[in-house]
């Protein structure tokens, strides 16, 4: 009965202090959703602290008790000090105005120099001490330019389904062994964590499509199949 009474406390002004500098990291780096995500979540948040009690919450199976929110708090405040203390370069200033205006491939090459050995992606992969800001704005940058040539694909093969479920992002991949390779190193930190996130995410619906498109290879043969025994002499 104990554990039933037991109540954590919500602070409401470290949360909203907390909301306020992650909108300026998120629009900062182009996260714009996310961004308006957390502004909506700073206007609607009470200004008064919470007590949460863990019997209102006996459907959640995790319940929370005051030190393991504060704990989260810690931890989350800890990741916005990182991000806020690495160095902002030149570069990055300059290739944020790319990112701002759509040119995405510039915008990562702006931050490492164009690729020219004829490598999968346009630009090259940040040197290992680059700051996490900066890898997770390539990525993302060169990820949206895959994104955008994706689009321009299935656009031009817009009477033809089969060239449709064809057209994938050719970044993905690369983009995601290479912060992998990073991860396994102890080099990704910050936002390049959630940049890698997106990418296994997007790897994932990438092999899904591709049982989609053996599926219509399958139903087209077989339309094939039957437009043949139906044209056959009886």
């Amino acid at each position: 009965w104990a554990a039933m009474a037991a109540t954590a406390r919500f602070e409401s002004a470290g949360a909203r202090s907390d909301l306020r500098r992650a909108i300026v990291i998120l629009r900062e780096h182009g996260l714009k959703r996310s961004a308006r995500h957390c502004a909506e979540l700073l206007v609607g948040l009470s200004a008064e602290d919470v007590s949460v009690e863990a019997g209102a919450l006996s459907g959640i199976a995790a319940r929370p008790t005051e030190e393991a929110m504060e704990t989260e708090e810690m931890a989350w405040s800890g990741t916005l000090a990182a991000i806020e203390g690495e160095a902002v370069s030149d570069a990055f200033l300059q290739a944020s105005t790319f990112f701002e205006l759509g040119e995405y491939a510039r915008c990562a090459a702006a931050l490492t120099g164009r690729e020219a050995g004829g490598g999968p992606l346009p630009a090259k992969a940040p040197r290992p001490e680059a700051p996490s800001r900066e890898v997770f704005l390539w990525a993302y940058s060169l990820f949206l330019a895959g994104e955008k040539r994706k689009e321009e694909r299935m656009l031009e093969a817009k009477h033809d389904p089969m060239a449709k479920l064809k057209a994938v992002n050719d970044h993905v991949e690369p983009l995601r062994d290479e912060l992998l390779a990073r991860r396994e190193r102890g080099r990704l930190t910050g936002l390049a964590v959630y940049a890698l996130g997106i990418l296994l995410k997007e790897a994932a619906m990438a092999r899904n499509l591709g049982g989609l498109e053996e599926a219509a290879k399958f139903l087209e043969s077989m339309e094939k199949q039957r437009r043949g025994e139906a044209g056959a002499p009886a």
